[in-house]
């Protein structure tokens, strides 16, 4: 039942739920984990928290290139052949394969120095199995968040999906933008740990965007084109808008930012009161920003129905594409309000520097 003393309707959270919250330091980072119980009681959620906590320090232990003794590093020296890994390495490494081909080689783990190395997959990987421990579970709703790669499913409140803040990549006490996800989200980018991505293309440190976004079905892909996108920056990201079920947004060194316009992002209200960048967010009701023209499928991830999470499309028709050198971070999208109007509510992206 609702407050109101109405059902509660398919997905949404009866107001009995128990909103449960755990950070645990694995991977090199700290993975957040949040579940809301629905009728789950919650020792018992508390629990598969714990069971999915297990998970992920599994592939740590796994696939860690910093604690020599891990079947990956083991690897990378040549002290054992791929056949003698774990099924968990091959699985992975053939999903590298895939994400190669979709972003049309700006994410190769292969041709990285020192030796094949997945972390720009595997992250989001191991979050997506400790989020299927939760939802194997029962439980209503859950979020995992791996240092920026998040997946998800449910939703939190009645009526409301998951909704996600993108970092702002010069300001720390702000966000780019606020997108409602549905299944997985994945940032990267220069602006947390400085010049650590390489370009597969030179085997040198570069980054064509200072922060990259993709969302899709699955994190393990949208983790890698995030890295792509980073990486490649407007050629990765044409590789990204031609996948179904995925979008992409980055944000140049020069302060720019393209946002083909597919992420269903939750807008602020006008400013009339606060800056909307200060962390302080108006909420109002989302606008879905579609593009229409074909999608290619990936090859080597299992697929939900064709287009999920994005909006329907016209097939033969171009895609509808903006480039908006200078313009505020904070958009509208459609036809909600012209670009004037946005750029007079929300404050312009400081250039870096």
């Amino acid at each position: 039942m609702t407050g109101d003393g109405k059902a509660a309707g398919p997905g949404q959270a009866p107001d009995t739920t128990v909103l449960i919250t755990h950070a645990e330091t694995v991977m090199g980072t700290v993975v957040s984990l949040t579940a809301v119980t629905g009728d789950v009681p919650e020792p018992t959620a508390r629990a598969a928290i714990r069971s999915a906590c297990t998970v992920l320090h599994a592939a740590d232990a796994t696939f860690s290139t910093w604690k020599p003794d891990s079947p990956l590093s083991r690897l990378r020296r040549g002290e054992i052949s791929l056949r003698q890994t774990p099924a968990e390495i091959r699985e992975v490494l053939g999903l590298c394969e895939a994400a190669r081909d979709a972003s049309h080689g700006w994410f190769d783990p292969g041709a990285l120095p020192g030796g094949v190395d997945p972390t720009g997959l595997v992250k989001g990987w191991a979050v997506e199995r400790g989020l299927a421990v939760l939802r194997r579970a029962g439980l209503h709703a859950a979020l995992v968040n791996g240092g920026g790669d998040v997946a998800c499913y449910g939703m939190p409140a009645p009526g409301r999906r998951w909704r996600v803040g993108i970092q702002h990549p010069w300001r720390r006490d702000a966000l780019a933008c606020v997108i409602d996800v549905e299944s997985a989200v994945a940032t990267s980018g220069t602006y947390e740990r400085g010049p650590h991505l390489i370009d597969p293309r030179t085997g040198r440190p570069g980054a064509r965007a200072t922060s990259a976004t993709v969302t899709g079905p699955k994190l393990a892909l949208a983790d890698a084109l995030a890295t792509a996108v980073a990486v490649g920056g407007d050629e990765a990201l044409a590789a990204v808008t031609g996948l179904e079920g995925y979008e992409g947004y980055l944000i140049r060194p020069a302060g720019s930012e393209t946002d083909p316009g597919g992420m269903t992002v939750a807008r602020t209200e006008p400013a009339s009161a606060r800056d909307p960048l200060s962390g302080a967010f108006f909420l109002i009701p989302e606008r879905r920003c579609g593009r229409a023209f074909p999608r290619r499928r990936v090859t080597g991830f299992r697929w939900r129905k064709a287009g999920a999470g994005t909006a329907r499309r016209r097939a033969g028709s171009r895609p509808r594409r903006r480039s908006l050198p200078g313009a505020p971070l904070m958009r509208c999208l459609g036809s909600a309000a012209s670009p004037a109007t946005c750029a007079a509510a929300r404050p312009a992206l400081p250039a870096p520097g």
